[in-house]
């Protein structure tokens, strides 16, 4: 009986070489004889891991109708007449079925209807939270902009690196910046507006300077292949 000097593999007799790692077998104490029945098997099996994405998210919402119903129930019984506090526990709830587990159930229906159907669902929940508490006051003028701005940002990127073929991870950084920066102005304007002042940006701008500076950066850098090699050596990425 010997063993692979490389890899440590128990050899057979008649081996001269290493079945895993091709290092030649050479025994002198050893004498060679015919093929025998080997001490490992003659193939590897391969077990394909593949999650069922639909069934992940059936259980998923399944689950989380649990709290629903807890909430629902505790609230009906220990409240004043009505429901008080279980509306906002179950509008999260939707939210998060609606944003994370329906593309996992829906399958691939692209970036533009998942992203229609998020907005949606944002704003049913922040127009409910409007109407329970102070009866429809900054929905319009506020949280409705913000998301629609926001949304449609989002949108845009998402569909940008969904057309694109090529895609590098400092381009993405990018355009993360640059939309997170526009992001910035857009709810300082809109909240400039709900609160009657001027809707010339001030403070989003010491986040939309640097996110702008830093974005265009990532790109000259992503342009230069002996900077972007040298930073990704640095990096250990």
């Amino acid at each position: 009986m010997s063993y692979c000097v490389n890899c440590g593999v128990e050899l057979a007799a008649s081996e001269t070489a290493c079945p895993l790692c091709s290092t030649v077998v050479i025994n002198p104490n050893e004498e060679m004889s015919g093929p025998r029945e080997r001490p490992y098997p003659a193939y590897l099996e391969t077990v394909a891991r593949s999650v069922d994405k639909r069934y992940f998210s059936g259980l998923a919402a399944v689950l989380l109708f649990i709290p629903v119903l807890l909430c629902l129930i505790i609230d009906g019984l220990t409240g004043a007449p009505g429901l008080e506090w279980s509306g906002y526990v179950v509008g999260a709830i939707g939210v998060i079925m609606v944003v994370v587990l329906l593309p996992l159930g829906w399958g691939r229906k692209g970036v533009g209807v998942y992203m229609a159907l998020d907005i949606a669902a944002i704003l049913a929940y922040l127009f409910f939270i409007d109407a329970a508490v102070d009866g429809l006051k900054w929905f319009l003028p506020l949280a409705a902009p913000i998301t629609l701005t926001a949304g449609g940002i989002l949108w845009l990127q998402l569909h940008y690196f969904t057309q694109r073929r090529t895609k590098g991870i400092l381009v993405f950084i990018a355009i993360l910046l640059f939309g997170a920066g526009a992001i910035t102005v857009a709810v300082e304007v809109f909240v400039h507006r709900y609160q009657g002042l001027s809707m010339m940006p001030h403070w989003s701008l010491y986040a939309l300077v640097p996110c702008a500076l830093t974005g265009a950066a990532f790109l000259i850098l992503n342009r230069r292949n002996n900077w972007k090699e040298s930073v990704k050596k640095r990096l250990f990425f």
